[in-house]
C-alpha cells in the first residue's frame, strides 16, 4: 500500500477526533490578542501564583538555569511566531551558559478555531514522543500559519512523531486536562493576552509582559536580571 494512501486516514483520524472538543472551547470567552506594544509589570504578587516550572514542561535550554523565561502563547497566534523567533535567538545567545532557559506554555485563545486542538495535539506529541519532538512539531506549527485542520496530521509525521500514537492520545483525551490547568492558571495570574511573558530567577519573578517583544528589549533585561541576581553573563 501505498504511504501517501495509508497516511490520508491518520490525517482524518487526528482532526476529526479534536474538532469536536475545539467547538466547545470556542464558546468560552473572547480574548483579545495582544498588539505588539511593551508594556512592562512587576508583579511580584504572581509568585506564589504560577505554576512552578517541573520536568514535566517544554524547557529549551538547561531545566536547572537560574533565569527562565515563561511564555504562554498559542500556534494560531501570529505575534507568538514572530515572538518565537527571537527566543530562539535568545536561547541561542544565552543558552550554552546554561543561565537562561525556556519555557512554553499554552494559552490557546477560544477566538481561533484550531488553536486548541493544535495545543491538545503538541501535547500529545511531547506525551508520545518527547520533549524534542515538542519544540520540532511547535516550530512546524508557527512556521506554517495559518494552520488547516487536514494538516496537523503531515506536521505531527515531519516533526518524527507517531501519527497514530499521537491520534489515541488525542482521542482519549489525555492532555486536555494540562493545557486547561495552564490556561486557567495563566488567567489566575492575570495574563490577558498573547504573547505573554514572565521572567523567573530564584528569587521570584522579575518582570512580566504582553508582546512580541524585541530582541534589543530581551538582551537588556535579561542582562539586568542575571547582573541583579548575581550571575555572571
Amino acid at each position: 500500500m501505498n504511504k501517501k494512501d495509508g497516511f490520508l486516514p491518520l490525517v482524518i483520524i487526528i482532526t476529526g477526533l479534536i474538532v469536536a472538543i475545539a467547538v466547545y472551547m470556542v464558546t468560552a470567552s473572547n480574548y483579545k490578542v495582544a498588539t505588539p506594544k511593551v508594556t512592562q509589570t512587576q508583579k511580584t504578587s504572581q509568585t506564589e501564583e504560577i505554576l512552578p516550572v517541573n520536568i514535566a514542561d517544554h524547557i529549551l535550554g538547561n531545566p536547572n538555569a537560574p533565569i527562565k523565561i515563561v511564555e504562554y502563547a498559542d500556534f494560531s497566534c501570529s505575534y507568538c511566531a514572530q515572538y518565537q523567533q527571537t527566543l530562539h535567538r535568545i536561547i541561542n545567545n544565552y543558552g550554552p551558559t546554561g543561565n537562561v532557559a525556556w519555557v512554553l506554555r499554552e494559552f490557546p485563545l477560544p477566538s481561533h478555531s484550531n488553536a486548541l486542538q493544535e495545543a491538545q495535539t503538541a501535547e500529545c506529541v511531547a506525551k508520545t514522543a518527547g520533549n524534542d519532538i515538542f519544540w520540532k512539531f511547535a516550530d512546524i506549527l508557527f512556521a506554517n500559519q495559518p494552520i488547516k485542520e487536514t494538516q496537523l496530521g503531515e506536521y505531527v509525521h515531519r516533526a518524527g512523531a507517531n501519527p497514530t500514537k499521537v491520534a489515541l492520545c488525542v482521542s482519549n483525551k489525555i492532555t486536555n486536562k494540562r493545557v486547561l490547568a495552564e490556561r486557567k492558571n495563566a488567567e489566575a495570574i492575570g495574563v490577558n493576552g498573547i504573547p505573554y511573558t514572565i521572567i523567573l530567577s530564584p528569587k521570584g519573578i522579575q518582570m512580566s509582559f504582553i508582546s512580541a517583544a524585541p530582541y534589543d528589549y530581551l538582551q537588556y533585561n535579561i542582562n539586568k536580571i542575571l547582573t541583579k541576581n548575581g550571575i555572571t553573563k
